[in-house]
Parts: C-alpha cells; structure tokens; sequence
C-alpha cells in the first residue's frame, strides 16, 4: 500500500481494505518467495544510519539463519545484503529487493553465449 505522502506499508494476507483514492495512491498484490530445502534467496534491505541491524523473519515467524553483509551507500544509509535459506515462505518489507539472478551457458546447439 502507498500512500499520497510517499510512504509505503508493506500488509500480510489475508487483508480486506478499501482502496480509498485520496488517501491512496496505490495497491499491489504480490506473490511471497517459496523457498524449497535447497534454494535460497538474496535481499538487499537500506536502512538508515540510526536503525540497527536484525535478520529478516519468514512467514512463519522464525529467524532466518543467513549472512548479514552492510554496505555503505553515497548517503550514509546502508544497504544490507541477506541469505535467505529455505525452507522458507518469504514475504519482502517496503524497504527490501530481491536480486534477480540471469542464468546463461550454452545454447541448445552446443555453442556459448556470445
């Protein structure tokens, strides 16, 4: 959810809410990360100078056991690179992404990709 001011409110289904056009400038739906007994994910989280350091939670509540790695950004805010191991459902806050992974190799007529 986020709203005409510019914050956004990261909401865990199952929610009904009015979608209230002065108050809200918009809503998504998004699809939470499955995560099977071998994958894992990697989000980055910024947070601001002043907040502390805590590993993110799964849907489930329980504390993932990941790698917590802060960069120093331009700013002075940081940004947190976690592991995510499964299995895990995973449901992102506001202030976190995911790396999004492009996997190449060889074609299906044996050459590399150039």
């Amino acid at each position: 959810v986020q709203s005409r001011g510019g914050r956004q409110e990261p909401r865990r289904a199952p929610l009904a809410q009015f979608f209230d056009p002065c108050v809200h400038q918009e809503m998504k739906v998004l699809d939470a990360f499955k995560l099977g007994a071998n994958e894992a994910l990697v989000v980055y989280r910024e947070e601001h100078s002043g907040d502390g350091l805590e590993c993110p939670t799964t849907a489930a509540g329980t504390t993932s056991t990941s790698s917590v790695k802060p960069i120093v950004s331009e700013k002075g805010n940081q940004v947190i690179r976690t592991i995510v191991k499964g299995p895990a459902v995973y449901i992102p806050e506001a202030n976190e992404w995911v790396h999004t992974f492009s996997w190449h190799g060889s074609g299906t007529n044996g050459k590399g990709s150039q």
